[in-house]
């Protein structure tokens, strides 16, 4: 019996030694919602802040590995459970441990931390990346000039693809020069910020013009499928008709060709008078009325001053024609030579 007991008490002073390396008796785990790390592998101390056991356990505890990290650009997430898992497959008891703190930890490589992390480049086609300039570039155009209709060609496969890469969805637009036509040379931005890149772009106004589908006669009256609304490039003469409203119902003035631009002086208000015509004339004044006739001397349309000569007196008056046939006087009484006076004759009621 006294040989066995030195190996009896061996053995009971070296159990608790073992027990301690897998026990972590009363340690508190109170895990972190976040772990940014950089390394490659998982230890508890990235995860957890450790408190309540003795140093060696603590130590022990807080070297010990989990796992290996996620790639970079990728992250995990565990939960208490899973960490309890990772910590008994480990060999280490966690009966003892007290877990407090978050109930999920996400875990992120510090390539992927949203503080350091670059932005993810857009990825865009590119016919996607012509129409941002071509936007670009046209509300530019619209901002300098206030003219709203624009044709922009730009052709972006000469660029280098590290250009085009520069270039967004959102681009501002800078650069040009007056008079806004031809080639021209604009600064496209990203409208988050960045370096310019340099487009050339062929820009032209697009003006809204009438034109005629056919050829209309001198005295014609223009009906709607006569004509139609096109898109102009280029120099358009201001007085180039740019509504259809201002076209139907009106009567050439002389012969407009097929395809031709219509033109505000090619155009009459329809003929209600007619040479060499009885019209009835209307006088007013103090708030009577007197009508006689009288024969037109000329043709005029609605609105317009033509001479008339009473049938009775053969009294000339320059009177205003209001209907098909009719007229009134003009307001001053003007006689034949007021009208000679007129510095034109086709005066029209606005």
């Amino acid at each position: 019996m006294k040989q066995r007991f030195p190996i009896l008490c061996c053995l009971i002073v070296v159990a608790p030694v073992w027990l301690c390396g897998s026990v972590a008796s009363g340690a508190n785990v109170e895990l972190r919602e976040r772990a940014i790390l950089q390394g490659s592998v998982l230890r508890l101390a990235d995860i957890a802040d450790l408190s309540g056991g003795s140093l060696k356990q603590l130590a022990d505890l807080a070297a010990t590995s989990l796992l290996t990290t996620p790639a970079p650009g990728s992250r995990l997430f565990l939960s208490g459970t899973q960490i309890r898992d990772l910590l008994q497959n480990r060999g280490i008891d966690t009966g003892g441990l007290i877990f407090e703190g978050a109930a999920i930890v996400e875990v992120i490589r510090s390539a992927d931390s949203p503080q350091i992390a670059a932005a993810p480049q857009e990825k865009l086609t590119l016919a996607e990346i012509e129409t941002a300039v071509v936007e670009a570039i046209e509300t530019y155009l619209r901002k300098q000039t206030g003219h709203s209709l624009w044709s922009i060609r730009v052709n972006l496969q000469e660029m280098g693809s590290g250009q085009r890469d520069r270039l967004g969805s959102k681009l501002l637009a800078r650069g040009g020069r007056s008079p806004w036509k031809g080639e021209q040379e604009f600064h496209l931005f990203k409208q988050a910020g960045g370096s310019k890149v340099v487009i050339h772009a062929n820009v032209n106004r697009v003006e809204p013009a009438v034109v005629a589908l056919r050829s209309i006669g001198k005295g014609e009256l223009i009906r709607s499928s006569d004509v139609e609304l096109r898109m102009q490039q280029g120099n358009v003469s201001p007085q180039t008709v740019s509504t259809l409203s201002q076209v139907v119902g009106m009567q050439a003035q002389r012969t407009i060709r097929a395809d031709e631009l219509i033109r505000e002086n090619q155009l009459r208000a329809p003929t209600q008078v007619s040479r060499g015509e009885t019209v009835s004339v209307i006088a007013r004044t103090a708030g009577i009325a007197v009508r006689t006739y009288a024969t037109a001397k000329q043709d005029g349309a609605l609105g317009e001053l033509v001479q008339v000569e009473t049938l009775e007196d053969k009294q000339r008056l320059v009177a205003r024609v209001v209907g098909r046939g009719e007229l009134e006087v003009h307001a001053t009484g003007a006689l034949a030579e007021d009208y000679a006076g007129l510095r034109d004759r086709r005066t029209y009621s606005r």
